[in-house]
């Protein structure tokens, strides 16, 4: 069994950079909320990243920018929680 805890809490893009290392995609991105959810797949496996702002009160100033002109990669996110693709939680506030 993966040791997913080791993800925890960490910068996005450098936990991404790594499971990208080991042979894992991104097959979808989304926002809900002010979670980031990213769904990486590795052959069958696939599981969910569930990632969080590190400054909060800057991601809020940018979801109420009119103008929308912000990607979800101008947003500095760490790792929350790791899910597989039954919904069960591998790693996080266990």
């Amino acid at each position: 069994m993966h040791d997913w805890s080791k993800f925890i809490e960490r910068p996005y893009q450098e936990v991404l950079e790594e499971l990208r290392a080991v042979g894992y995609q991104v097959v979808g991105d989304d926002l809900f909320a002010c979670y980031r959810n990213v769904d990486l797949q590795k052959g069958d496996a696939r599981i969910r990243l569930v990632c969080v702002p590190f400054d909060l009160d800057d991601f809020e100033e940018k979801l109420n920018d009119k103008e929308r002109t912000y990607e979800l990669d101008d947003v500095e996110w760490y790792t929350f929680e790791i899910y597989d693709e039954e919904g069960v939680m591998l790693a996080g506030n266990l």
